[in-house]
């Protein structure tokens, strides 16, 4: 059993010489070999001992059956206390281990300034009762150099009440009021808007993996499985003190590579007249090795008194290409 230790836990011994009333305890302290052994082992008549996770104990005197359970039950549960706090940290630590890994494959995907790819924008506005009211579907060519983004709208379908119409042209021509509008905004004007459109979210900001935002989480690991056909670990994430720009929610890990493969979040604090806000979003990493979305899908139910927007607004990108620019 190897050497016992020389500590002694005075208020847990205090508690067994209450109990036996009177029988002389030896002392009670860590076993530091066998942490997850439970051996009871009867020397003789007159002697016993009890090892239970961490504590053994020897004292003298017969022991009747009733002060053998309750030494069980007071060693059983120390043990089992033991382990569940020696487990913990272990998890901690493999949690730890994870996010590491998962922020360091973030970090060593390559660049990706220059590419373009096809974009299919499906937008569905509803009713407070969830019934489709309008549904419009935006098919285009994305293409980004550096800073710049151009969208070459392709065709625009529109179905209301169960009739649809091609409105590509209308379309576009609002599409290009509007950017006339901005040009003559003053810059200032400008860059606040770009920053209260939700459109303007990066991915940086919703992600919580970087050095800078873990600590301002909390992270459990809540199963490892599969996902279409992909072994995987499921992360869930929980802001410690909510707010507007701390997104929480849960992550699905490529268990063998830790590549993202999707994230369904909300903020962890809606912003003002925002009763709901959640992003699910689909990602792939290319075979050149640049990380891309695939799908993002959005639903909003936001406004005050009657001017109310409920929509359900759905992403999908195909054919990336690299653009190899000069």
């Amino acid at each position: 059993m190897g050497p016992q230790p020389t500590a002694v836990v005075p208020e847990i011994k205090r508690g067994i010489e209450c109990q036996l009333r009177g029988a002389k305890c030896f002392g009670v302290g860590l076993h530091l070999q066998n942490i997850y052994s439970i051996v009871f082992e009867l020397k003789n008549d007159e002697k016993i001992t009890i090892l239970a996770g961490v504590m053994p104990v020897k004292f003298e005197r017969r022991l009747t059956m009733k002060i053998k359970g309750l030494l069980a039950l007071i060693f059983l549960v120390s043990g089992a206390a033991g382990i569940i706090t020696a487990d913990a940290a272990l998890q901690e630590e493999s949690l730890t281990f994870l996010i590491e890994k998962i922020a360091a494959r973030m970090e060593s995907y390559p660049e990706l300034e220059n590419w373009k790819a096809g974009l299919l924008t499906t937008n569905i506005e509803v009713d407070k009762k969830g019934n489709q009211k309008k549904l419009t579907k935006i098919k285009m060519l994305v293409s980004v150099r550096g800073d710049e983004r151009t969208e070459d709208i392709l065709e625009v379908l529109r179905t209301r009440k169960g009739k649809t119409n091609d409105i590509t042209e209308d379309y576009r021509r609002k599409v290009e009021q509007q950017k006339a509008k901005m040009e003559k905004r003053k810059a200032k004007q400008a860059e606040k808007e770009k920053g209260n459109s939700r459109f303007e979210i990066s991915l940086e900001e919703l992600l919580p993996f970087s050095m800078e935002k873990r600590n301002k989480y909390s992270f459990e690991l809540i199963e490892e499985t599969e996902y279409n056909d992909i072994p995987v670990y499921i992360l869930k994430s929980k802001a410690k003190s909510p707010g507007e720009k701390y997104w929480e929610g849960q992550y699905i890990i490529h268990k063998d590579t830790y590549d993202l493969l999707r994230v369904e979040i909300s903020p962890s604090k809606n912003p003002k007249y925002v009763k709901e806000f959640d992003i699910k979003m689909d990602f792939a990493v290319l075979p050149d090795g640049h990380f891309v979305v695939k799908q993002v899908k959005t639903w909003i139910n936001a406004g005050m008194f009657l001017k109310r927007i409920r929509m359900i607004s759905e992403q999908e990108y195909s054919d990336y290409k690299v653009l190899n620019l000069p």
